[in-house]
């Protein structure tokens, strides 16, 4: 059975048509993927192939001089990554595909929700799993290069170049990550009023990626990608969780992610100003030739502009979050205060019923006792009639 976006088909769309892409697109990269794999089998078709699927760019070196270890690859940066990526977007376009089609949609076939609300549902589940697998890599390339122990390694030995396959393979993933979204805009038929947003966020967080990847930031891209991404978890898990309506799952999730978002700003702010300001403008390899042969762009032109967007994005982002408090605070009040006020409504109803309860049994009684008193003077005034008679 095809991967595709619509689940049960009625019928079977005509070949080469738009339609029939959309429907088995995941089938059809796919097939491009193994196609180039099967390349690295054959000796002809190795050097193209391994264009795409292998880092570029390695080089081997032996970094642990008098030490009996062997010698570790690294890899430089230039202009074919782009085939590499290009080739990891493939294979998101195939895993969004089949995470899509074999956990999000069954589950969202449970809930019965609205078009906005499954659109919304599909991007957040999306997103949580990308997140959750970035935060996990990210914080084990921190924790191999001890940046945890001294925040200070994440710009002492800059420009980070030559870097370690896991770094290199991160960067080629985060960014075929963000460019397989551009053509899921087509594939999952995005409406137009949510192309421009989403567009907008999708290219904010490709040039981020982008500009620390070309000018060799690579381990504090990797910390701010990382922090941010812990952040983001949290927050679409959440959503995924509300939209699914376990908000008792979701409660605590959601407090957890308040506390973590804090600490996520003020740990990114403090690092960019540590290091854009103080730290960066130190370092030894200030003597080397700005370019992307040496990979070194320690200088102000870079480093301010850089410093200004973090700054800028966190800034942005907390104001979001404080806006989002207090529109939740404002929501609860509203919501406590309308419940008071469906309290009272009950309470006066149930006043009223009262009063009419007593009313109807106090009339209930004078009609009892009237009753009784015509029936006593009946029984009085009948002797003496008889008396009359005799």
């Amino acid at each position: 059975m095809p991967v595709g976006r619509s689940g049960k088909k009625k019928s079977q769309a005509p070949f080469f048509s738009q339609q029939f892409f959309i429907e088995n697109h995941a089938d059809i990269v796919s097939c491009v993927c193994m196609v180039i794999c099967v390349g690295m089998m054959f000796q002809v078709s190795q050097p193209f192939s391994s264009m795409f699927v292998a880092a570029q760019y390695n080089i081997t070196t032996n970094i642990t001089e008098g030490e009996d270890k062997p010698p570790e690859t690294l890899y430089l940066l230039g202009a074919r990554d782009g085939f590499t990526v290009f080739f990891y977007t493939l294979i998101w376009i195939t895993l969004h595909a089949v995470l899509h089609e074999y956990i999000w949609e069954k589950w969202c076939r449970r809930l019965h929700l609205s078009k906005t609300k499954t659109t919304e549902f599909y991007d957040s589940g999306q997103l949580a799993v990308y997140y959750l697998l970035s935060t996990i890599i990210g914080a084990t390339v921190l924790q191999r290069r001890e940046c945890f122990s001294s925040l200070s390694l994440l710009w002492r030995d800059y420009p980070d170049i030559p870097i370690s396959f896991i770094e290199k393979m991160y960067y080629i993933n985060q960014i075929a990550y963000w460019m397989h979204w551009f053509p899921e805009l087509y594939l999952m038929k995005a409406k137009r009023h949510e192309i421009k947003d989403k567009v907008v966020f999708y290219t904010l967080s490709l040039a981020f990626i982008l500009t620390h990847y070309s000018f060799s930031y690579i381990r504090l891209g990797i910390f701010f990608l990382t922090v941010h991404h812990l952040v983001e978890c949290l927050n679409y898990t959440v959503q995924v969780l509300e939209l699914a309506g376990k908000q008792q799952s979701a409660q605590p999730l959601h407090s957890a992610w308040s506390v973590v978002f804090v600490v996520a700003r003020i740990a990114t702010m403090t690092v960019a100003a540590a290091a854009f300001l103080f730290g960066l403008p130190k370092v030894d390899g200030n003597n080397l030739e700005v370019g992307f042969e040496t990979g070194n762009f320690n200088i102000p032109v870079v480093r301010f502009p850089l410093f200004a967007a973090i700054i800028g994005i966190s800034l942005y982002h907390t104001w979001d979050f404080v806006m989002f408090q207090i529109n939740i605070r404002q929501d609860a009040l509203e919501q406590k205060e309308s419940m008071e006020k469906e309290r009272q409504r009950q309470r006066e109803k149930k006043k009223n019923r009262r009063d009419q309860d007593a009313r109807r049994r106090k009339k209930e009684e004078e009609e009892e006792t009237k009753a009784s008193n015509e029936s006593s003077t009946v029984g009085q005034s009948s002797p003496r009639k008889r008396e009359g008679r005799k």
